[in-house]
């Protein structure tokens, strides 16, 4: 009897190691790791890129606005400039022709020639009074009258 438990306990022994060995007994696939690493690449890879796509996004955002903001000022700008020119061209001490105007970020720049110091006053009485002048600097020249 007692040769018979044995072979018994030996043969479910033998029966165990048998599925043990044949089911992976622990072991992992080496096709089943790879897979699991080449997955983990994988989504680090579309982490990456979804932080550079989240990035570029924001410096486009960023681009916009600072483009926006340019074409803001340079129509503000635009328009100072025409208000300024029209009314030096309104006034009659003044020709609009010899004055010539730059404007940038509201800041007026005059050059050129008037006849008279009472006309580079009222130049810049003009330029003062005009609606988005933030600053005005000139270089007008009082021109000398020509003998005829």
């Amino acid at each position: 009897m007692f040769k018979l438990l044995v072979g018994i306990i030996i043969g479910l022994a033998l029966v165990a190691a048998g599925w043990w060995y044949f089911s992976d007994g622990g072991r992992r696939d080496p096709v089943d790791g790879f897979q699991d690493a080449v997955k983990l690449q994988g989504e680090k890879a579309v982490r990456a890129v979804e932080e550079k796509i989240g990035e570029s996004v924001e410096d486009l955002k960023e681009g916009m606005d600072k483009t926006g903001e340019r074409i803001s000022q340079e129509v503000a700008d635009a328009a100072v400039l025409a208000r300024v020119k029209a009314g030096l061209f309104k006034d009659k001490s003044l020709d609009g022709f010899r004055i010539d105007v730059d404007v940038t970020k509201g800041q007026v720049k005059l050059s050129g020639t008037v006849p008279s110091a009472e006309a580079r006053a009222r130049a810049f009485e003009i330029v003062r009074k005009t609606e988005g002048v933030k600053g005005l600097s000139a270089d007008l020249k009082i021109a000398r009258p020509t003998d005829p």
